[in-house]
């Protein structure tokens, strides 16, 4: 039966434009919540709920997107802004100089070994964006944190959920980002690459380890050689694949 958009649809689109991304699970507990409100049984937040849900988002140039986390496979519905420039998106809640702090970290990032960087060194280089800005650095990088576009685990830094949902043009377009192998999801987390150089293999660590675990072998799903652990090719294969898409 086609659904019909209603009052528990409305409410669950107010909480999420209040949050602008949650946790699937969260998500899927609100919309049950509020149609336990309505003494409606519960129901699974489908596709089909969400395209009927991005149907009343069109007009507003906006979209409900479902969003992996690769480093942890933590699964997201991110609200997303399908207009306007890129970087611009961030422009509501933060500052110019807060824009040109979060696009220096992203830089930092993006371009370590492991897609990491630590809170120290984020705060530190505050002060090269605008003098002064350290002192509020750790504001700013939580406000970030908080708001997706960074994540953080054991107090190290790296590039959030709605950065890779939102801004994913700009990264594509601006920084030496590949694929993976298995997702085909930009990678800008801790992965592997094939042992073999002349392959182009290269895999989120979430995604490797699903994969192997369902094909039963451990072999590249590009070459189908046997994959070795611990490869360290990575960095030298990112850059060769990046100059290859230029």
């Amino acid at each position: 039966m086609v659904q019909e958009f209603g009052d528990v649809h409305r409410m669950f689109l107010q909480a999420l434009l209040w949050k602008m991304y949650l946790p699937t699970q969260e998500s899927q507990k609100i919309y049950n919540d509020l149609r336990s409100q309505q003494e409606l049984e519960p129901e699974v937040l489908s596709m089909e709920v969400l395209s009927l849900l991005n149907a009343k988002l069109a007009p507003l140039d906006m979209s409900i997107k479902k969003a992996v986390e690769p480093a942890t496979g933590n699964e997201f519905h991110v609200l997303t802004n399908l207009n306007g420039d890129e970087i611009a998106k961030l422009g509501t809640n933060l500052s110019a100089v807060e824009i040109q702090y979060f696009k220096k970290i992203m830089e930092m990032i993006l371009e370590s070994k492991h897609y990491e960087l630590s809170s120290t060194d984020a705060i530190n280089a505050a002060s090269e964006v605008q003098k002064g800005l350290n002192k509020t650095a750790e504001n700013i990088i939580d406000r970030l944190v908080q708001e997706g576009w960074l994540s953080v685990q054991r107090g190290r830094l790296s590039i959030g959920v709605r950065t890779r949902t939102e801004l994913e043009l700009h990264l594509t377009q601006n920084y030496a980002v590949v694929d993976c192998s298995v997702c085909n999801d930009i990678v800008l987390s801790r992965c592997e690459s094939c042992p073999d150089t002349e392959c182009t293999g290269i895999m989120h660590l979430w995604c490797k380890e699903k994969y192997f675990e369902q094909d039963g072998e451990v072999k590249c799903p590009v070459c189908q050689r046997t994959w070795q652990e611990d490869s360290s090719q990575k960095e030298e294969l990112r850059r060769r694949k990046a100059s290859n898409r230029i």
